[in-house]
């Protein structure tokens, strides 16, 4: 058999392991680390889910520091001199002094525009990580019922925030979704808005015992087996996740094109020498992308990135 007649022969053969190689890809982020959840969206960049937001692992319980989520800061830019991309997650995760955050308050503080919209483009972005518990998710019926890290941006830590701080303008009484019995559902809704994913519409349901995706109370015993199933989040943000300032201001420079010579250079080591200050939420280290990353798809990027 001619090799001609044998790309005839297999033409649906060879079409069905290309389908299934593109799916592999496509789901390649969410294999990557079993324990976090990403609802799929369809062919129009829309999807639907229902999660529940889970309390306090029972690993960080001890910690009398510890929340129902942890905060990371991450730096996502490309240089477009050098070509290169700087992906790096922000010391002033830990509360350590950045050499991204310090050289962005030295263009700042020049003064002129165009040095404060570079400082802007590599400002940091704000990630949250909760554990929670997927009641039902039509994109992959296989993660209901099961525990998983997620990891969402400011629009829909604020949704959070607003349920347990109301405006008292609403007569809104406080309510806590991360309660393990009488919590509330999460109703995330994207859809695609101007080429990116948007969350306004995703809301929190009425306050309900924690059920499965037909509406089954979930027994002492499932509850259990969700409490077992949940992940550290403090050990998202242990020190020894981070790379050193040295390390990232290695990066940093390489990406920048910065030589321990030039001028830049010397203004960043100038600001590393100023005393150390408490790390606070400084708006010369905010962007507007920072405050809508919800919506900069920025785990897409990554993906792509990877390649």
């Amino acid at each position: 058999m001619s090799y001609l007649e044998k790309l005839k022969s297999n033409s649906k053969t060879n079409l069905n392991r290309l389908v299934n190689e593109a799916q592999k890809l496509t789901k390649k982020s969410n294999t990557e680390d079993e324990r976090f959840w990403r609802v799929d969206r369809d062919k129009s960049g829309n999807a639907f889910a229902i999660i529940r937001f889970l309390p306090i692992p029972q690993q960080d319980a001890e910690d009398e520091k510890a929340l129902q989520w942890v905060t990371k800061y991450t730096h996502g830019f490309k240089n477009d001199s050098t070509g290169l991309w700087y992906i790096e997650d922000s010391l002033n995760t830990i509360g350590q002094q950045d050499p991204v955050g310090e050289y962005n308050r030295t263009l700042w503080n020049k003064g002129d525009e165009a040095s404060k919209q570079q400082a802007r483009k590599q400002g940091r972005r704000t990630n949250y990580f909760s554990n929670i518990y997927v009641v039902k998710d039509p994109s992959d019926p296989s993660t209901e019922g099961k525990v998983f890290l997620f990891k969402y941006g400011k629009k829909i830590h604020d949704k959070i925030m607003n349920v347990i701080n109301p405006d008292e303008a609403f007569g809104d009484d406080p309510r806590d979704p991360f309660d393990i019995v009488s919590g509330l559902d999460f109703k995330l809704k994207i859809r695609t808005v101007d080429g990116y994913p948007n969350y306004d519409l995703s809301e929190f349901d009425k306050e309900s015992y924690i059920s499965d995706s037909d509406g089954n109370e979930l027994s002492d015993e499932e509850l259990q087996k969700v409490i077992d199933g949940m992940h550290s989040l403090q050990e998202l943000v242990s020190k020894d996740k981070f790379k050193t300032y040295e390390e990232l201001k290695d990066r940093f420079e390489s990406v920048m094109g910065i030589s321990s010579n030039s001028n830049v250079s010397n203004e960043t080591r100038k600001v590393e020498e100023e005393p150390k200050k408490e790390i606070t939420t400084n708006p010369k280290d905010t962007t507007k992308e920072d405050e809508d990353d919800d919506d900069l798809d920025f785990d897409s990027l990554l993906d792509e990135l990877d390649d």
